[in-house]
């Protein structure tokens, strides 16, 4: 006989955490051609997640350009590259992608001084986009951006043959603390992702084996900088989640790892992944760049309770140890008859 039910789970997850040296931040350089292109120079790791792909966006969007136009410098070590804590607690998009816009920001700043003498204007007038610079609530009044910034680097009536525009960008931040190292209390981060799961599953009663249906997430991540990326992401926090829930089982006798590559250690698969349904639940987080917060990890945590609560649902039986396997499904029921 096989039975459904329907959990829920809900989680916190902290966006950032301040451990180290009593700092959180990242740091980051863009440079400006005078083609209109920009190079950015950031420590920010990608490990698949796109970290590169928000921190070109970010700076395009502050700059006024196109995604097109930037161009993320990945290679070289802490030697060549500006400082950052590294990709944990969700913090890439959070604090690498503040410290973007922050390196953008200041390189318009410097920009701006010179479109402003172009147009006759003040800088604080001037906005930037399409590849434009021009004075607010009159577009038609515009230089280009890659005009304006020839004139920066080469122009002697604006800066005295520069040759230079960079902007930098360091961001510490605010509104956390280094936990007591005795107790482990204190205010360690400074924002917070919240969401829901939803799993659909099937049990069968006969064989044990559960198989999941369909599974929801909703997830508050401020601003989405990238909702595709963000949906992938999640989805793929799912499917961990779902291979730590009822596949992945690490199995030792005597110190000896009786399964010890992917013929035996099961992961999920394409086949083994349900319908994942994602919610993209924008808020605003005034520490993050133009309003994001991370999504890195929250997606996977509540993917097991909100399993485990389907299967109670379906079977009336809780489980308490990972993974839900059908061997501990079937011994369950027999116990609870």
């Amino acid at each position: 006989m096989k039975k459904r039910g329907i959990g829920m789970a809900c989680l916190v997850h902290a966006n950032s955490v301040r451990y180290y040296y009593d700092s959180e931040g990242s740091a980051c350089f863009v440079k400006v051609h005078d083609d209109g292109l920009v190079t950015v120079m950031s420590g920010a790791r990608d490990m698949g997640q796109g970290a590169w792909t928000i921190v070109a966006q970010i700076v395009a969007e502050e700059l006024g350009i196109y995604y097109e136009d930037v161009k993320v410098v990945t290679s070289g070590g802490t030697d060549e590259l500006p400082d950052d804590l590294g990709a944990y607690a969700s913090r890439t998009t959070f604090i690498s992608g503040r410290a973007a816009q922050a390196a953008a920001a200041d390189a318009k700043e410097k920009l701006f001084k010179v479109a402003a003498k172009m147009l006759g204007a003040n800088p604080e007038d001037l906005e930037a986009k399409d590849r434009k610079i021009f004075v607010k609530g009159s577009p038609e009044k515009a230089v280009g951006f890659a005009e304006a910034v020839r004139a920066h680097l080469y122009d002697a009536q604006y800066t005295g043959h520069t040759l230079l525009l960079v902007g930098q960008g360091s961001v510490d931040v605010e509104g956390s603390e280094v936990p007591d190292r005795e107790t482990g209390y204190g205010n360690s981060f400074c924002a917070c992702i919240f969401g829901a799961h939803i799993a659909e599953v099937e049990v069968d009663t006969e064989t044990g084996e559960v198989r999941i249906i369909k599974h929801c997430a909703a997830l508050d991540i401020g601003r989405a900088i990238n909702p595709m990326t963000c949906e992938g992401q999640i989805e793929g926090a799912v499917a961990q989640g779902l291979g730590w829930t009822v596949l992945e089982n690490m199995i030792w006798e005597e110190g000896k790892t009786l399964n010890p590559n992917f013929l035996d250690y099961r992961i999920p698969t394409i086949f083994d992944t349900p319908e994942v349904e994602t919610v993209l639940v924008e808020s605003v987080e005034p520490k993050g760049p133009f309003g994001a917060k991370g999504v890195g990890e929250p997606g996977m945590v509540p993917v097991a309770a909100a399993i485990g609560n389907a299967i109670y649902n379906a079977i009336g039986v809780r489980f308490s140890e990972l993974p839900i396997t059908p061997e501990k499904v079937l011994k369950a029921l027999k116990e609870k008859s």
